[in-house]
C-alpha cells in the first residue's frame, strides 16, 4: 500500500507538472500574439491591452509589460493581490515569500524589425507556484488519509480473524 501510494503520487505530480508547464506555454504564446497585434495595428488602446493582459494573470503568471521599440512601457498587467493567500497556511505562505521570482524577456518582432519587448514575470520555478504548492500539499494529504484508511481496515480483519480463530481452537478444544 505504502508503495503504491508513493508511485501514484510521484506520477500525479510530474503529470500535472507538466500540464502546468504546457499551459503556461500556451498562455505565453497568447499574450505574444496579442502584443504583436497590438504593436502592429495600433487599434488597441492601453487600457484595452492592459485588461487582455490580465485575463492571462493565472499562476505562475504575476506580472505581464510591454515596451515598445524604444523602451517606452505600453501597457502593464500586474497580480497585486493574491487572493490565495487568505486560504494558505503559515507554512506555505513561508515558502511561496522564500520563492524568487524570474522574468522572461520576449522579442515581439515582425519581418526581421522588432518592434517591442515582451516581460513576462512568474514564479522561478513551476513548481514554486501556488496552485503547485497547494496540489502537493492536497497530494500528500490524501495519500495519507488512504494509507490511514487501509490500515485502519486491515488492523479490523486482523482482529475479526483473530477472535474468529481463537474461538474455534477454543471450541475444538473443549
Amino acid at each position: 500500500v505504502c508503495i503504491n501510494t508513493f508511485l501514484l503520487a510521484s506520477m500525479i505530480n510530474r503529470y500535472f507538472l507538466s500540464y502546468n508547464a504546457e499551459s503556461y506555454d500556451n498562455h505565453v504564446s497568447q499574450i505574444e500574439e496579442l502584443a504583436l497585434h497590438a504593436l502592429t495595428d495600433g487599434d488597441v488602446s492601453a487600457r484595452q491591452l492592459s485588461v487582455q493582459f490580465e485575463s492571462h494573470l493565472d499562476d505562475p503568471i504575476r506580472s505581464i509589460k510591454l515596451y515598445d521599440s524604444n523602451g517606452l512601457l505600453l501597457a502593464i498587467a500586474e497580480n497585486k493581490a493574491n487572493s490565495m493567500h487568505g486560504m494558505m497556511g503559515d507554512k506555505m505562505k513561508a515558502r511561496m515569500n522564500s520563492t524568487f521570482e524570474e522574468v522572461d524577456s520576449f522579442e515581439i518582432s515582425e519581418n526581421g524589425t522588432v518592434l517591442g519587448t515582451l516581460n513576462i514575470t512568474r514564479y522561478s520555478s513551476l513548481n514554486n507556484s501556488v496552485v503547485s504548492t497547494m496540489f502537493q500539499g492536497s497530494l500528500v494529504r490524501n495519500s495519507v488519509l488512504s494509507f490511514g484508511i487501509v490500515l485502519i481496515v486491515l488492523i479490523s480483519i486482523g482482529i475479526w480473524i483473530s477472535k474468529k480463530m481463537s474461538s474455534d481452537l477454543t471450541n475444538a478444544a473443549s
